[in-house]
């Protein structure tokens, strides 16, 4: 008799020890998020506010008059727009890194958790087995024999009493034991439903890494490019007018060359064949110095020029300057081993065009000569350009394909 008493004790302790795996298990996941979080977004808030402030401010730059003073309002505004978002690309890569190192956290503990449930409904299975397999050898049994065997009616009271409980507390295992499973299966979802935010979380950085690494790059450049302007323009009014009116006009003239062009009465070459020589017309109105300016269009539209021609290490003047590899194509190119003065897109000095964009390669060479990259029906002929005329060249290589060739003597 004092087995099963003591066997009934255990049993309580261990619906009693299952009950208390559940709280530890739904209190540890109502924790509360740290302020830490609430501070880096109430950061991030605020540079948002600050960008869309430059933001408003660079709108109302475009639409003033085009003046050295407002282009260097309008580039330091870009330049503090371009830090704004460094300072917030940081703050949200420290949330996300935050958010996921408390996940991982989240993680570990939850698959100790997961452990602990494992062993109680483990525990409880043994448990309750035991305990059926008792119950059906009791039951199978003379319940007569074991009721009225005893000495007296009080044993026979205090043995139904003992199964009755027994049952109850059987029922209420049985009852623990699905509420265990049921917080074990919570819990793997729980665990699953982090380590996917957690992946997801892990891609969102890298992204905003890279975005990181780029801000820091365009920042740069902007800073280079106002150092550029300022050196150029030698922080001069009448020097930046100059230098725009310049782009302008060589860009008006290009415009008239395309529009105006005719290959009928033109000739045809092959490539290599010299169709010009290097120079300087359109001096002083659209033209800075002796060079090339070599353009690609196809169908009337500026495609880049680089991507015609083949690779070659050359030096090259761009954001920083030294030799690189240029050219990604098939063509040869149109000058002997030429240094390249300004390359295709946003250079250092495309600020004074229109668009912000360079639409051609600048080049020159020891060698002046200018030869074909590729073969085709060549035409020659001047536009005017301001107060000068700029002389060209320009080859249609079939396909809608055209190759310009101004600057030339």
């Amino acid at each position: 008799m004092r087995v099963k008493n003591i066997f009934f004790i255990l049993i309580l302790s261990l619906l009693a020890f299952s009950l208390s795996i559940a709280t530890l298990v739904y209190a540890e996941d109502t924790a509360v998020e740290e302020t830490s979080e609430e501070d880096i977004q109430g950061e991030i808030d605020e540079i948002q506010e600050k960008i869309e402030k430059y933001e408003k401010k660079i709108t109302e730059l475009k639409g003033q008059a085009n003046t050295l003073q407002n282009e260097i309002a309008y580039m330091d505004s870009q330049i503090s727009i371009t830090q704004l978002k460094i300072q917030n690309s940081v703050a949200n890569i420290r949330k996300t890194e935050d958010r996921i190192e408390e996940l991982s956290e989240g993680i570990e503990n939850l698959g100790i958790r997961i452990d602990k449930l494992e062993k109680s409904i483990s525990y409880q299975e043994t448990i309750l087995g035991s305990r059926m397999r008792e119950r059906y050898k009791d039951r199978g049994g003379n319940m007569l024999m074991f009721l009225f065997g005893s000495d007296t009616l009080s044993s026979i009271v205090k043995k139904t009493e003992y199964l009755i409980a027994l049952e109850e507390n059987d029922n209420k295992l049985i009852e623990q034991m699905g509420e265990t499973k049921g917080s074990f299966e919570q819990q793997k979802g729980i665990f699953q439903d982090k380590k996917e935010e957690q992946e997801v979380l892990k891609n969102q950085l890298e992204v905003e890494k890279t975005n990181l690494d780029n801000y820091r790059a365009n920042l740069e450049d902007k800073q280079r490019d106002k150092e550029e302007m300022l050196k150029q323009t030698e922080n001069d009014e009448d020097k930046y007018q100059q230098l725009l009116n310049q782009a302008v006009a060589e860009r008006n003239a290009i415009q008239g060359i395309v529009s105006s062009i005719n290959f009928k009465n033109g000739t045809k070459v092959s490539k290599g064949d010299i169709i010009a020589v290097m120079g300087n017309s359109g001096y002083p109105y659209c033209s800075t110095g002796t060079h090339l300016h070599f353009e690609v269009r196809k169908n009337g539209s500026v495609v880049n020029a680089e991507k015609y021609l083949k690779k070659k290490k050359l030096f090259v003047y761009h954001y920083t300057n030294g030799y690189t590899d240029i050219g990604s194509g098939d063509w040869d190119w149109p000058m002997d081993s030429p240094t390249i003065t300004q390359r295709y897109g946003k250079t250092p000095w495309s600020w004074r065009y229109p668009t912000g964009y360079h639409d051609g390669v600048d080049m020159v060479s020891d060698d002046v000569y200018i030869r074909a990259p590729k073969g085709g029906v060549v035409v020659k002929g001047g536009m005017g350009c301001g107060g000068a005329v700029i002389n060209y060249a320009a080859i249609d290589h079939g396909d809608g394909i055209v190759s310009y060739y101004l600057h030339i003597k």
